[in-house]
């Protein structure tokens, strides 16, 4: 018997609540790829007890995942996050599995018909790359067992030379002498609990809300790869790229050494 994914797809939509399983190691929804498609998956439940005992199967090969409910009205958000982390299907699980398209879900919005300046930054590529890397590297185990190690790390080192970011700056008052349209701004900086001071460094614009928190002064400043070095602050040991979820340091030596690598002229 054919089921209608249609149906499968307004009923998920309808339902009150959903669970997923979030990775440990990156805060964001634990993400897989089918061995066969290629598909870049994440699997989704209709019932709590269904996800728990997915947390478990998983804790048993040594992946420490998190059941996480998400409610009806937070639905957009969650499938807008999946978009921008680079995932194309869920496995949906209610009394039996199935495959659904993301974009069948939520519709994709229409970024490609606006100017290139008034676009929204995405780096899905990004993004998922720099998941399936740290889901690997920060499972317990020593690194030469670690499963496509080296291929991640490659793969990663160029979504990240190829990508550009968003850097939150902090607006100050404006002064009634500057120019107009001219406002003083200042970088930011975080410390991790050893004292260790970090720049933070976003690569898209839903990680970066994460960190404003709707606070009006502070204002991302696009920055291409080739400026990162430039744009460090002497006080930062480097950039901390999206603190709020996967937390990667990016050390000064490491980008100029990706700069190097690639042949990306600094600015």
């Amino acid at each position: 018997m054919t089921i209608d994914k249609r149906l499968v797809i307004r009923n998920l939509l309808a339902a009150d609540e959903l669970y997923t399983a979030f990775a440990r190691t990156t805060n964001l929804p634990y993400v897989v790829c089918d061995p066969e498609t290629f598909n870049d998956q994440v699997y989704i439940f209709r019932k709590e007890e269904d996800v728990k005992s997915y947390v478990k199967q998983q804790a048993e090969q040594g992946v420490a995942l998190m059941a996480i409910r998400t409610f009806n009205r937070q639905y957009l958000n969650f499938f807008g996050t999946l978009v921008s982390i680079g995932v194309n299907t869920v496995i949906y699980c209610d009394d039996g599995e199935m495959e659904l398209e993301v974009d069948q879900i939520v519709k994709q919005p229409g970024y490609d018909a606006l100017p290139k300046e008034q676009r929204p930054l995405m780096n899905p590529q990004l993004q998922l790359t720099a998941i399936y890397f740290l889901q690997e590297l920060r499972k317990p185990g020593k690194i030469e067992e670690k499963q496509n190690i080296r291929e991640l790390d490659e793969e990663l080192s160029v979504n990240l030379a190829r990508a550009e970011y968003l850097c939150p700056i902090e607006m100050e008052d404006k002064n009634e002498e500057e120019p107009e349209g001219k406002r003083r701004f200042r970088f930011m900086l975080l410390k991790n609990k050893d004292g260790v001071m970090y720049q933070p460094l976003f690569t898209d614009f839903i990680e970066f809300q994460k960190f404003g928190q709707g606070n009006a002064k502070i204002q991302p400043l696009k920055i291409p790869f080739a400026k990162l070095e430039k744009t460090l602050m002497k006080d930062a040991k480097g950039y901390m790229l999206n603190p709020q979820s996967f937390n990667l340091p990016l050390m000064k030596e490491q980008i100029s050494m990706i700069r190097r690598r690639f042949d990306i002229k600094e600015e």
